[in-house]
């Protein structure tokens, strides 16, 4: 087990959140201290961060192969539920 696997999924949440949002790691850093009171390194957050995206940007890629395997029609369809209908 990594050191970053030892974050609580709360706190997982927390650390990616303040790395995307932050213009940097040790601000992210300084921000999870003051606003989580939590300490959480600057080179960890950014582990965190990259292993995240990682796995987000692999997600992504097995949507698309997904998507690319359906027939053409299919391929047009919307992925979610469709809208309501609007009342005019």
């Amino acid at each position: 087990m990594g050191p970053d696997e030892t974050l609580s999924p709360a706190l997982l949440k927390k650390v990616v959140h303040a790395a995307a949002c932050s213009a940097s790691f040790q601000q992210a850093e300084a921000d999870l201290r003051a606003l989580a009171e939590v300490e959480v390194s600057a080179n960890r957050i950014h582990r965190a961060a990259q292993r995240i995206g990682s796995e987000r940007v692999a997600d992504r890629r097995a949507a698309v192969i997904a998507v690319q395997q359906l027939p053409l029609p299919s391929q047009r369809q919307s992925p979610g539920p469709a809208p309501p209908a609007v009342a005019c």
